[in-house]
């Protein structure tokens, strides 16, 4: 399945193997896509965004860009209503599934040399160097637990 850009929208596409329903899937080593963004000197004020996905309510001729990955190829969000989340991650596929005891999110300094600036685990443990205190999420309500460090934060959340 070739993927169209378009002419003029100003990047190039170079389709690896794509799945296709019922066939072969491509190998976990085999890369399904690359899109390169040339940067031709032009004002980016009039280049477009790259992927664009939209949220239209019900009874709205319009949908709402929610979801992008503007002109220089950086994926950005925002919730598509008042009461939504625009990111959720999850540690778990079930709640009777083990937490995953790894990080499920980290913010690093560099590719190269990976330093984990900010992480959050599978049962909601903070890790920021900068903040020598340790934070602990926990549900509101919840007792504290007794290995609690001393001192450490709390942060309550609604469920």
């Amino acid at each position: 399945m070739p993927l169209s850009f378009g002419p003029g929208k100003g990047g190039t596409s170079t389709p690896g193997p794509a799945p296709t329903l019922g066939g072969d899937q491509p190998a976990a080593t085999g890369l399904v896509a690359s899109y390169t963004v040339v940067d031709d000197g032009s004002s980016t004020a009039g280049w477009p965004n790259r992927w664009e996905w939209l949220f239209r309510a019900v009874g709205k001729a319009t949908g709402t860009l929610v979801q992008w990955v503007n002109e220089y190829g950086e994926h950005r969000l925002v919730p598509a209503k008042v009461n939504t989340v625009a990111l959720r991650i999850f540690s778990r596929t079930a709640a009777a599934d083990p937490a995953h005891v790894g990080s499920v999110l980290e913010v690093q300094d560099a590719r190269d040399n990976r330093v984990t600036l900010f992480g959050v685990d599978g049962t909601g443990k903070v890790t920021a160097p900068n903040v020598r205190t340790p934070v602990v999420a926990l549900p509101t309500g919840a007792t504290l637990p007794a290995d609690l460090p001393d001192p450490c934060v709390v942060v309550r959340y609604t469920p």
